[in-house]
């Protein structure tokens, strides 16, 4: 190698005639930047896209308005703190796109995020476990991993039985009975009574369990009060009056309309404050793990841009990793946006790495540190 010539090294930026030939100027998929002739680029793999650049790098007016605003056909759902992204894309409206904003702190949808958790649904079961995973994640912190797994299991069951007595569950309904688990309340008993004479193997031993835990002369038996205690701070959001009524009744948009062949291609934008990203997380996920839901159900479905925009902010959520590892094989395509690497990990332990290796397209911008991904 010349190394006069080459002082970096044999690698060089791409000329515009790469990028030709690398398929970039294809206007398909997902626009990640001009060549150096000013030529669009765009990347069209099914795998997710890592977009990098700390505050005020400009990644919020040159890339990621790019990804919502009607460059391609497939539904995009798209986490927008600001509202910045909802207001470019209220225009797609004239392309004959359908937008929907859900927007707790202002005019919004109103969503049932447990709309598939119904009486005559087949997979009630398993799918009320793997919302039970996000509403109350795993997070592996000391032995906290006990009472969040047995605090999923009971939210399991109270889910599967609030479909199965009232024929769909909604997300106020179900944090009201959880706040109530194992009481001596009278609306409690007389759903626990209800468990106790499930078809569901699950809920009956919920069921029995709380009862020998009333019968013990130990108000903790089992570490009652510190599954409990994770309960109670999963849901705690729902004390909110604002969120309780984007997700109560009347509804009028559901996850499923995104699976209709026959729909029109949707926005969707998840408009929640960023001063309540913490707090509200239990929602965000609960919208994303919905839309998965009947995605999985429709793997020949349009396929679905979701877009995270400072995902590592509303905590630990292990399922946003997994899509970048398997989210294109149910036609899921998702973007990660953040300031570092090191907010991923928020998501669950070593993020940054699984999220940087599994995306396709990697774009840093406004570099500022020499920390890589662990």
């Amino acid at each position: 190698m010349d190394y006069q010539n080459n002082p970096y090294g044999s690698a060089q930026f791409a000329t515009p005639q790469d990028c030709q030939q690398a398929g970039l100027h294809n206007q398909q998929g997902l626009y990640i930047g001009h060549d150096a002739s000013g030529r669009a680029c765009f990347s069209d793999q099914m795998s997710g896209l890592l977009l990098c650049g700390g505050a005020r790098s400009y990644k919020g007016s040159f890339i990621t308005p790019w990804l919502v605003d009607g460059h391609y056909t497939d539904h995009v759902i798209n986490m927008d703190w600001k509202g910045q992204n909802g207001s470019i894309s209220a225009l797609q409206v004239l392309q004959n796109r359908r937008v929907i904003n859900y927007n707790p702190r202002g005019k919004t949808s109103r969503i049932n995020v447990l709309s598939d958790m119904r009486r005559d649904s087949p997979t009630l079961a398993p799918d009320a476990k793997l919302k039970s995973q996000s509403i109350i994640p795993l997070t592996g912190v000391g032995n906290s991993d006990y009472f969040q797994a047995n605090a999923q299991r009971m939210t399991e069951a109270v889910t599967v039985e609030l479909a199965r007595f009232y024929e769909q569950a909604t997300l106020p309904m179900l944090a009201d009975h959880m706040g109530l688990l194992g009481s001596t309340n009278e609306q409690w008993l007389s759903f626990e009574f209800e468990m106790l004479n499930s078809p569901y193997p699950s809920s009956r031993q919920v069921a029995i369990e709380l009862q020998e835990m009333r019968k013990s002369s130990n108000p903790n038996a089992g570490g009652f009060q510190g599954i409990k205690g994770e309960i109670d701070k999963a849901f705690a959001c729902m004390s909110d009056p604002q969120l309780r009524a984007s997700l109560s009744p009347p509804f009028d948009f559901c996850f499923s309309e995104l699976v209709n062949p026959d729909a029109p291609a949707y926005v969707v934008n998840i408009m929640e404050a960023m001063e309540f990203a913490k707090s509200s997380g239990l929602v965000i996920r609960m919208l994303y793990t919905s839309a998965m839901m009947y995605k999985r159900r429709h793997l020949g479905s349009r396929r679905q841009v979701w877009i995270f925009d400072e995902i590592g902010n509303i905590g630990h959520w292990p399922l946003a990793v997994e899509l970048a590892t398997y989210g294109a094989g149910y036609g899921i395509k998702p973007i990660y946006v953040t300031q570092s690497y090191q907010q991923l990990d928020n998501l669950a332990p070593k993020a940054s790495s699984i999220i940087a290796n599994s995306c396709g397209t990697e774009i840093n911008i406004g570099v500022r540190s020499n920390v890589e991904a662990n």
